[in-house]
């Protein structure tokens, strides 16, 4: 009799044992899962931000100053300062905003040859990189990676 109870006693001792490993292990693995699928989600968010940036950046830099261009350009521009936590991102945009709203309109304003427009063009074109490579890092995207598939 003592024996078969504690039998029984292990035996119900080893199951509960057992259901709570499996219950923290459980939850472990679920609390990797989010954290997994919001890191994927925020990721998305940035990639979204960054490239509406920079979409309204090139509107910009085509010459379209028009309210509505404006008005998309402060919004992108605030989204990105919003869901970026990289200060290097958001120095960057900083840049980019700074040409687009000062130098380049002053550039403008000292020639209208096509050199002059070359040269705009050359100096949008390098800040835009500066910023695209920054937000390459801040996506954990490896340029070299992409360079190869193509």
């Amino acid at each position: 009799m003592t024996t078969a109870l504690i039998g029984l006693l292990g035996g119900v001792l080893g199951a509960s044992i057992t259901g709570v490993l499996t219950y923290f292990l459980q939850r472990a693995a679920d609390e990797r899962r989010f954290k997994h699928e919001n890191d994927a989600r925020l990721r998305e968010e940035r990639r979204e931000a960054h490239t509406g940036f920079m979409a309204a950046c090139d509107r910009l830099h085509r010459g379209d100053y028009s309210p509505e261009a404006m008005a998309e350009f402060r919004r992108t521009r605030a989204v990105v300062l919003l869901v970026s936590s990289s200060t290097d991102v958001q120095k960057s945009a900083q840049k980019l905003s700074n040409f687009l709203l000062v130098r380049q309109p002053q550039e403008e304003q000292r020639g209208n040859g096509e050199e002059n427009r070359r040269k705009i063009d050359a100096a949008y074109g390098a800040v835009l990189k500066g910023f695209i490579e920054i937000v390459q890092q801040d996506l954990g995207i490896d340029p070299a990676a992409i360079q190869a598939s193509e």
